[in-house]
């Protein structure tokens, strides 16, 4: 989720405020690396349907 998006941000010293978090976000950071936001499939964001089994498996297989 955003806590982790966050952690990359920050290991590989980028400034928060270029990088919007949402799910299904994707920005290059390296000539061979994407950073792919998504939102962590915890019970709150299931429950709340902020996330559900279709909008994940749609977001992994866009990263083919």
């Amino acid at each position: 989720g955003k806590i982790a998006f966050d952690s990359c941000l920050k290991f590989f010293n980028l400034k928060k405020k270029d990088f919007k978090f949402y799910h299904g976000a994707k920005y290059k950071i390296l000539n061979n690396l994407v950073l792919v936001a998504s939102y962590h499939p915890s019970p709150r964001n299931v429950n709340t349907k902020r996330l559900d089994k279709k909008k994940m498996v749609f977001l992994l297989m866009g990263l083919k």
